[in-house]
């Protein structure tokens, strides 16, 4: 019988060893977790006032109030360099943005052109409604005058120009015998002037032809009008109104840019 027990005793130590190994060598799910965690633990530890930071800076851009977008606005300006009566085309303009809203300012191509310009412009210059030949240009006559298309003599149109202020003369009639030049207007103001080009084929050519829009002294227009229809009017530079207080030619401040 001692055999047999020392066997069966035998037996249950070996099973019992073996679960006691088995034991000490099998961990727990958690175990293995927390021991696979554990790198990831130290990397954030090290970095968490970078991670910190980063959100703290995340939540202020959060709460920055943003201003909304600035707004921009259509403009139409001159591409080149413009001589006053030039007749414009879409090569004259250009479109552009602006930050700002410029009272008048023409805002589409089309709109400007097949127009005359009736003061000179510069590079870049804005296009307003005021620069243009149309029917509001004649609504904006200076106070005591109307705006009439007047032709001028060949000899004068060197001298003109948008701005000035002239006064008008009519020749002498050629089969009176007087040698002597009519004054019919003074103090007139040159409000615009239309320029047409000069046109050339194989049979002909034709120069500039110039039609000066006048701001005329409403007591003086029957007598423009009439000598007018006869024969071309001369100008010339009323010097009195560009004198300053110094004695010096100086543009009148009242009169620049109809």
């Amino acid at each position: 019988m001692a055999p047999i027990f020392s066997a069966r005793n035998s037996s249950a130590n070996a099973h019992s060893s073996g679960s006691h190994g088995s034991s000490r060598t099998r961990q727990s799910p958690h175990a293995a977790r927390s021991a696979r965690s554990s790198p990831l633990r130290a990397i954030l530890w090290r970095w968490r006032w970078v991670i910190a930071s980063v959100i703290l800076a995340a939540t202020i851009y959060t709460f920055i109030p943003r201003s909304a977008p600035e707004a921009r606005y259509p403009i139409v300006v001159a591409s080149h360099e413009i001589f006053g009566g030039r007749k414009l085309s879409t090569d004259d303009l250009e479109l552009r943005m602006s930050t700002e809203v410029i009272p008048d300012a023409v805002t589409d191509i089309e709109a400007a052109t097949g127009h005359y310009l009736v003061a000179p412009l510069s590079e870049g210059a804005p296009i307003l409604t005021r620069h243009l030949l149309t029917a509001q240009f004649f609504h904006n006559a200076p106070p005591g005058t109307v705006i009439a298309a007047v032709e001028l003599a060949a000899a004068s149109a060197v001298i003109i120009e948008t701005g000035a202020t002239i006064d008008l003369y009519a020749p002498p009639d050629e089969f009176s015998g007087a040698g002597q030049a009519t004054q019919i207007a003074t103090e007139v103001f040159v409000a615009g002037i239309a320029t047409d080009e000069h046109t050339k084929n194989f049979l002909s050519e034709t120069p500039d032809t110039h039609t000066y829009y006048l701001a005329i002294p409403r007591q003086s227009i029957e007598n423009v009008i009439g000598y007018a229809t006869h024969t071309p009017l001369y100008a010339v530079v009323n010097t009195s109104a560009y004198r300053g207080e110094s004695g010096d030619l100086t543009a009148p401040s009242s009169k620049k840019d109809p």
